[in-house]
């Protein structure tokens, strides 16, 4: 299905109020989607600058504002999660005004053009997302589309690598995944969702363990434009890596250690968000002597002048 056009939707709502308390402007496209475009737009009572996602087609309009008020059991600040303002339809179009965020990590990293980031950035962002899936399992919904254009960055030059969780269009709860459903991104595709396998919560955890090789290596760990070529990668990067390449580099060695345990192909055998936020690369436990060591990333790293904490200049020339 072709995105749709901003020219379509822009007629529709110039500047509309659901109730007296409650008015908004519509300003400039910030996003175009498949589903539908999420345009800049100013709260005119309070004077608040938000994110509004205009949905014309009716049954993913009402699907993803089920999923959000599911998600309105937990504290979405403290869970990472996108928050939601409110959601009101008009002419037949649903409308969803969240919190206006930075950019997506997808943008960050092209921006940056696709320089890798170093491991105590991506410890921040892994385990704020871990968080988020942990938070997604207590409630059995799983996002189904984990990638980095749903990570966004909350407010890069105040609170560098502060990220959340955005897009539950497609999340759906874990008793309807079912053998057979056609899911997430080619790039960030599990195992199992490629061989027709049983599914659960599991493709979360691959699609992040993805994101997090791409924001390391500055390319997709999987590219390949068939099914053969995937598989072929995945049994390359799930071999022994080179000794040369870890020996003595403990946080690197701990890095890959942990993607091989968010890409176990036995999705039975993947790691789980609690369980990987136990895992050495977040908490540096396997630094005994380090005085960052138990503490891990429980808040993002403040810039990058912060990176000789845990990052010694080998590893960043690797």
């Amino acid at each position: 299905m072709s995105p749709c056009p901003p020219k379509k939707i822009r007629p529709c709502i110039k500047h509309y109020s659901k109730t007296d308390s409650s008015a908004y402007k519509l300003g400039k496209l910030l996003n175009s989607g498949t589903y539908g475009n999420v345009f800049e737009c100013k709260d005119l009572c309070r004077k608040q600058s938000l994110a509004l996602k205009v949905i014309k087609i009716n049954k993913y309009g009402q699907k993803e504002y089920k999923n959000m008020l599911q998600l309105q059991q937990v504290n979405p600040d403290h869970c990472n999660l996108v928050r939601l303002i409110e959601h009101f339809q008009i002419k037949n179009a649903h409308c969803l005004v969240y919190e206006k965020l930075d950019q997506s990590m997808s943008d960050f990293m092209r921006a940056n053009k696709l320089r890798r980031l170093q491991l105590s950035e991506i410890r921040a962002i892994a385990q704020q997302m871990l968080v988020s899936l942990q938070t997604l399992e207590s409630l059995k919904i799983v996002h189904s589309d984990i990638k980095p254009d749903n990570i966004m960055l909350v407010n890069q030059k105040s609170h560098p690598f502060k990220v959340k969780l955005i897009d539950f269009g497609l999340a759906l709860k874990k008793s309807k995944m079912r053998t057979g459903l056609n899911l997430q991104n080619e790039r960030y595709r599990a195992f199992e969702v490629i061989m027709g396998l049983p599914l659960d919560g599991g493709v979360d955890m691959w699609g992040l363990a993805c994101c997090l090789a791409y924001f390391y290596i500055g390319k997709h760990l999987f590219d390949g434009d068939n099914i053969r070529d995937h598989l072929g990668k995945l049994l390359s990067f799930m071999g022994e890596p080179d000794d040369d390449l870890i020996q003595s580099k403990k946080h690197l060695e701990e890095f890959i250690s942990l993607l091989k345990e968010m890409l176990q192909m036995d999705k039975e055998k993947r790691i789980k968000p609690s369980e990987a936020l136990n895992h050495n690369f977040i908490t540096m436990n396997h630094l005994s002597d380090s005085p960052y060591a138990s503490r891990g990333s429980h808040s993002p790293v403040r810039g990058r002048d912060r990176e000789s904490e845990d990052t010694t200049e080998e590893e960043r020339r690797i």
